[in-house]
């Protein structure tokens, strides 16, 4: 019950926080650069690619900047935060305390820029575990000072 009550507390605070999250969100797109500056490098393979607890979609956003064939699949638990992005875009209203959303098949490369540290310690190891097994799987994670990548 502690855990369902904190996880409404987070989604209600950032439902709150939609309309101006964009105007204080340096840190976020500080690692956003960084994490596609770093995806430039990788041989990605076909699939579908996903950014859990895209908010506003910064990241999603940068990402298809310069991977402009792609469509960043948002997914965040947030309807007013996912109502920030742009409406062409590819969103999943879904909590990930509940894993990935069934509809989630080929996900080559999961991306996560300051979402994962807001889930329940629980779920964040089987959030991952639809993409083992897939070859050249990625995670490509942002957190306080740095990021990381997990190759599956």
């Amino acid at each position: 019950m502690k855990n369902k009550i904190w996880n409404e507390t987070v989604k209600n605070n950032f439902n709150n926080a939609s309309a101006n999250y964009l105007s204080y969100s340096n840190i976020q797109k500080h690692f956003a650069d960084k994490i596609v500056y770093f995806l430039k490098d990788l041989n990605i393979q076909k699939g579908e690619w996903i950014d859990l607890g895209s908010g506003t979609g910064l990241l999603a956003d940068e990402i298809e900047k310069v991977f402009s064939t792609k469509n960043i699949i948002r997914i965040d638990f947030s309807k007013k935060m996912l109502l920030q992005n742009k409406d062409s875009s590819t969103k999943i209203l879904w909590d990930l305390n509940n894993g990935l959303p069934p509809s989630i098949r080929n996900c080559p490369l999961m991306t996560s820029n300051f979402c994962i540290h807001w889930l329940d310690t629980l779920m964040r190891a089987p959030l991952f575990s639809r993409a083992r097994g897939k070859p050249s799987a990625v995670v490509v994670l942002g957190h306080s000072r740095r990021f990381s990548m997990i190759c599956l």
